[in-house]
């Protein structure tokens, strides 16, 4: 989890885990949303690696 916590902080989001006995863990991950144009140009040099 810590290293989870690690990647998600670093791209701008947040990582929260909850448990409680005989009930189970949650685990919730939020990510920050990226617009149109910025999803294009992130996905153009993804490609280009």
């Amino acid at each position: 989890m810590a290293f989870v916590k690690t990647v998600v902080t670093r791209h701008g989001g947040e990582a929260d885990v909850v448990s409680a006995p005989c009930e189970g863990t949650a685990f919730t991950i939020e990510l920050p949303a990226l617009d149109e144009a910025e999803a294009r140009t992130e996905a153009s040099a993804a490609l280009r690696e």
